[in-house]
C-alpha cells in the first residue's frame, strides 16, 4: 500500500482491519478492484513453501483494488495449491434494468 494514498499504518492497523481503517479513519471510498484469477504450473518456492509436487497445479489470484477515485490503493498475488483453497464470485450488477 502507497503511503502516499494509505498514511499512518501501524501495526497495531494491520492487526485489525485495514479496510475500517482506510473507511472509517480516512474517511475514503473503497471504489472497485481487478480480479485476475489463473492456474499456473508450480515454481520452487511453491514446491517449497506449498508442499507440492510438479504435477499439482496452483491457483493464482492477483488483485489491484482502488478507491473510488480510480487510485489503486492495494496489489495483492497469493498462490494457493489446488486441493488447499478456493475462490467463489458473487457478481452484482449495477445497471438498472
Amino acid at each position: 500500500m502507497p503511503v502516499k494514498v494509505i498514511p499512518g499504518i501501524s501495526d497495531d492497523i494491520l492487526k485489525k482491519s485495514i479496510y475500517h481503517y482506510i473507511k472509517s479513519d480516512l474517511n475514503l471510498k473503497i471504489g472497485s478492484a481487478f480480479r485476475k484469477i489463473r492456474a499456473d504450473k508450480p515454481n520452487l518456492f511453491d514446491k517449497k513453501f506449498l508442499n507440492c509436487k510438479n504435477e499439482d497445479p496452483i491457483l493464482e489470484i492477483t488483485q489491484t483494488a482502488f478507491l473510488n477515485s480510480d487510485i489503486p490503493f492495494e496489489f495483492s498475488r497469493v498462490r494457493y495449491r489446488y486441493d488447499k483453497g478456493n475462490m467463489v464470485v458473487f457478481v452484482k450488477s449495477s445497471f438498472e434494468r
